[in-house]
């Protein structure tokens, strides 16, 4: 390992890498293609950000690209490399589709060495002629396999046309995807492939639970949840409407949280980000578009209010709690038979625990008390009291009256107030 390779593993606070950085490190810095399959949280993006960085030429211009899959990610990765990049004098730019595109072409000018994008933004860009690819040594495929395969098909016609020519290729995700791989080792024929999954030492303990609630019930467990202190909570959901409806349920019991979506202006989606970032707020209602890469410190649980379709949905929304040896808890809710289905789905990979968590124990107690104890109202308890022992009912006192009117009066003040 080179000094300059040191120096930024020193710099990113990393005394040991981990298994995914230390399998990669060598062969990128040799300028060879690999395939880096490791759990989300264990190091990827420095994996192969700090070897490929320490390749590159200061005012060249582009020469690593990474592309990904969400705005929000790119804008992350672009936030880590940046730092590392400035100690080798070398420029970080992100291009994304909500950003103003006259800035980031002005931005161009600089030469940046790094450029982090979207593709729908660097197709545009490339197609317009405002960035040239001709000196790129490294193409990055960060989230590979959440990549549709027309995607997949622009960035090999990339290569096809010459643009990434001369250019070795990495792809990085938390699952394995063959079918993928084989199409991009059409163009980039000397792949190999790293799989850490089962080697990697950074997950935690991670207790699965299976909770059977109806939509009001998985709600009243958010408001809940959102409500216990040191929780920081991804909350995801298959679609938008279901998650706007969530929302407004908790905005109407004043539970405060954070929700990404990707129609949302980027300074709304950055705040959001930012308030769950920094504790403000303990939920981040969001989908898998929306979320997916995002690399967030200390996530106490993921909580699927809607169950995902597949496998691969599931370790992604998952990985996000029990990182570098935290313990975690995935919150899966449904009914019946959506439950019997993940169980279906995920087969021995995952151990599910039909628990209902969060219960306290007077709630037990009294959910105790009512199946055991023979329901009986005043009347039978009254029959089954010895006659000396009748007494009258008593009547409210003037203290309680006075408490319940305020009360009432506390409700009706507090209707229509929002968080």
């Amino acid at each position: 390992m080179n000094s300059a390779v040191t120096t930024l593993w020193e710099e990113a606070g990393f005394p040991e890498q981990t298994v995914i950085q230390r399998a990669v490190s060598d062969p990128l810095l040799a300028g060879q293609s690999v395939v880096g399959i490791a759990p989300t949280g264990s190091g990827k993006t420095l994996a192969y950000g700090i070897p490929v960085l320490t390749r590159l030429v200061p005012n060249l211009g582009p020469q690593l690209l990474i592309i990904v899959p969400a705005q929000e990610l790119a804008i992350q990765i672009r936030d880590v490399l940046t730092p590392l990049a400035h100690r080798l004098n070398l420029g970080v730019l992100g291009l994304i589709g909500s950003a103003n595109r006259q800035r980031q072409i002005d931005r161009l000018k600089g030469k940046p060495a790094v450029i982090v994008a979207t593709l729908g933004r660097l197709a545009d860009l490339i197609d317009e002629r405002k960035l040239r690819l001709v000196d790129i040594k490294t193409v990055i495929v960060d989230e590979f396999d959440s990549f549709e395969t027309e995607d997949i098909t622009t960035i090999r016609h990339m290569r096809q046309d010459g643009l990434l020519a001369g250019a070795n290729l990495g792809l990085f995700s938390a699952t394995r995807n063959d079918d993928d791989i084989a199409a991009f080792r059409e163009f980039w024929p000397d792949l190999q492939v790293f799989d850490e999954i089962k080697t990697d030492d950074t997950r935690g303990p991670v207790t699965h639970y299976l909770l059977d609630r109806q939509f009001e019930g998985k709600v009243q467990f958010l408001e809940r949840l959102g409500r216990e202190k040191h929780q920081r909570v991804f909350v995801f959901f298959n679609h938008k409407h279901i998650m706007q409806k969530v929302a407004g349920s908790l905005r109407f019991t004043h539970v405060p949280y954070s929700l990404l979506a990707t129609d949302g202006r980027q300074v709304q989606r950055a705040e959001a980000l930012g308030d769950f970032r920094r504790g403000r707020t303990n939920l981040l209602l969001t989908t898998d578009v929306a979320a997916r890469g995002l690399d967030v410190a200390d996530v106490t649980a993921v909580v699927n209010f809607e169950l995902p379709n597949n496998i691969t949905t599931y370790i992604h929304r998952t990985g996000r709690t029990g990182r570098m040896g935290e313990s975690g808890t995935v919150y899966n809710m449904g009914n019946d038979h959506d439950l019997r289905d993940l169980r279906h789905l995920l087969g021995d990979s995952v151990t599910l625990v039909a628990e209902k968590p969060l219960v306290k124990k007077r709630e037990q107690d009294d959910e105790t008390n009512d199946e055991n104890t023979p329901s009986t109202d005043s009347h039978d308890r009254a029959r089954t009291r010895p006659a000396s022992d009748k007494m009258p009912a008593r009547k409210p006192t003037a203290a309680k009256s006075h408490n319940k009117r305020k009360q009432r009066w506390r409700n009706k003040k507090n209707v229509g107030k929002h968080w």
